[in-house]
């Protein structure tokens, strides 16, 4: 049951899911890191007091003004080592707030903060990212079109302490920033175009909050998107404020930002993960019916992640075995999502197919494997490819996942060596055979927990894969010339099959075309659901025609 994700207005979600939302994370979500005990992170406001502290005969009004008087007293290169200091740079650790943001697949995130703990967070969730601070990395690395590294692009607006030359820290550098960092500031508002603004992190009185502000209102005016920021207990003048600039509040009531954030934004990633089918498209019809299933379900998904160099060798030698074995191969490229967000795509299939394989080749893609095996409660079949000398995965996790490594040099070899597709092969023929157990059960589970749409979506997958198993090679190689591109034969095909060779009689399948015509409506979202009693006739009806099935199939052997 959710908590939070109630009081997220539709439109809002529906901008997130499609990919057109831009996140912009302000220093108010760094409070909620972890640091030893006694220390806390500093509000804006305290920050200034902090510098103030310095100044002689200084009356403090705001932090950027005295901010910006002890870097004129004492130079720069003082202001960004107390900043370190007080923002606890090498002391600060990003807590489960990050982790439950840094889960979201979120492919462009923006922040106005110096420090680290959004880079430290990704890490620690084994996510790609790569942090964007000059402009001259915004013509070369930040193409969403050509993002094979599954990049999460975070976008430092205002620099960060390893940079000092480019942070904006001061009056002078907030004045001169558009000026300055004209196609920083031009790239931001393009985002904005296209993308609905959720400030996290900020209040009216931070700077930040004002600089990107300007920067939005300069260049877009009136045509720009609505934003919104996520506020706890925020006061009817406080909202008001917010409101004349354009912004909208959502106001939560929580025990603080901490506990808010880390329910919200596991609720945001796990509503984003199971709508994902739902705004997608793929060419492979069995791919689809797959992903219309709920996320628990058992499915025929086999998920090949790996580079993008090595995705035809496996188009051409590995997904044929995989379908020879009744699964639904699937690389990230054949699946097409809102807004081109690979992230995403990446996220969804590796939490969803049951079977997965992995081409680790470096620690980053190995803590992302790590990551979805520690989240996943389902049970996973992993084949995972990497150098000899590793073993990425903890025991305990074998405990709930069947994991399996081949080495990387076989792999490498490709054709020269048969042994790789043999030891693939293998694994393959244990994993399916236990997947198949569970499906057998799989449409009966399904219309317990009421999930009506899914039974029967799970029915004939459960079908198809009998047929395909009792079907002779022989006979199914006699109509490859009537295959569709990926290389299924459609079900209809299994049918006349089944005809053809006694195990059917036209008369015991005419129902059934008729429910593989509701079927095939359900898949498509041409219709969104069945009542109770259809879902029960059909399960009913499929299993007695797979029991037919194999009786005639029994009979023909003996």
């Amino acid at each position: 049951m959710t908590k939070y994700i109630q009081h997220i207005p539709k439109p809002l979600l529906e901008d997130i899911i499609n990919n057109q939302c831009i996140p912009i994370i302000g220093a108010g979500f760094s409070m909620n890191c972890d640091l030893p005990k006694g220390k806390s992170m500093p509000l804006w406001d305290d920050l200034g007091k902090k510098f103030a502290e310095d100044l002689a005969d200084y009356p403090y009004s705001n932090a950027l003004d005295a901010i910006s008087a002890y870097s004129f007293e004492y130079s720069r290169s003082k202001l960004v080592e107390k900043l370190s200091k007080l923002l606890f740079v090498s002391e600060a650790r990003p807590s489960n707030v990050h982790q439950s943001f840094c889960n979201i697949p979120f492919d462009t995130v923006c922040t106005t903060n110096f420090d680290f703990l959004l880079e430290k967070g990704y890490e620690s969730t084994g996510k790609y990212f790569l942090p964007i601070i000059d402009e001259e990395q915004l013509a070369i690395n930040s193409n969403q079109h050509i993002n094979q590294d599954k990049n999460v692009f975070l976008l430092k607006l205002h620099g960060d302490l390893h940079h000092p030359n480019r942070m904006i820290a001061t009056e002078q550098d907030y004045d001169s920033f558009l000026e300055k960092y004209p196609l920083m500031s031009t790239y931001l508002a393009n985002l904005l175009i296209t993308r609905t603004p959720l400030f996290i992190g900020y209040s009216l009185e931070d700077a930040d909050f004002r600089q990107v502000w300007q920067i939005i209102s300069n260049r877009l005016g009136d045509l720009r998107r609505p934003a919104y920021v996520i506020s706890v207990g925020a006061k009817q003048a406080a909202i008001n404020r917010y409101k004349r600039r354009g912004v909208n509040v959502i106001n939560f009531s929580a025990k603080s930002y901490r506990e808010l954030f880390e329910v919200l934004f596991k609720e945001i990633r796990d509503y984003w993960i199971k709508n994902i089918p739902s705004n997608s498209n793929t060419f492979d019809e069995q791919t689809l019916a797959e992903l219309s299933l709920p996320i628990d379900a058992t499915n025929r998904l086999c998920y090949v992640s790996v580079p993008n160099r090595n995705v035809s060798f496996y188009k051409s030698y590995v997904f044929p075995l995989i379908e020879s074995y009744g699964f639904s191969p699937v690389s990230s490229d054949e699946l097409v999502m809102a807004g081109d967000n690979i992230v995403a795509t990446e996220t969804s299939l590796l939490e969803r197919a049951d079977m997965i394989i992995f081409d680790a080749e470096d620690r980053k893609s190995q803590n992302e494997i790590r990551n979805i095996l520690e989240k996943r409660s389902k049970p996973l079949h992993l084949l995972v490819i990497v150098p000899r000398v590793t073993k990425p995965f903890e025991t305990r996790l074998n405990e709930t996942h069947t994991i399996r490594f081949i080495d990387k040099e076989l792999y490498e070899e490709r054709l020269q060596s048969d042994e790789f597709l043999y030891r693939l092969e293998d694994w393959l023929s244990g994993s399916s055979e236990l997947i198949r157990a569970e499906l057998n059960n799989e449409p009966a589970r399904l219309l317990r927990k009421q999930e009506y749409k899914a039974a029967v979506v799970s029915a004939f997958t459960l079908l198809e894969s009998e047929l395909n198993k009792l079907l002779s090679t022989d006979e199914m190689n006699n109509y490859t010339f009537k295959k569709n591109s990926i290389g299924h034969l459609p079900l209809i095909k299994l049918f006349n099959i089944a005809i053809e060779k006694g195990l059917l009689d036209e008369r015991s399948i005419d129902d059934v075309r008729k429910w593989l015509t509701r079927r095939n409506k359900l898949v498509h979202g041409h219709e969104e659901t069945i009542t109770p009693r259809e879902a029960s006739k059909v399960v009913r009806g499929v299993n007695v025609l797979i029991n037919n099935v194999k009786q005639a199939a029994s009979s023909k052997e003996n």
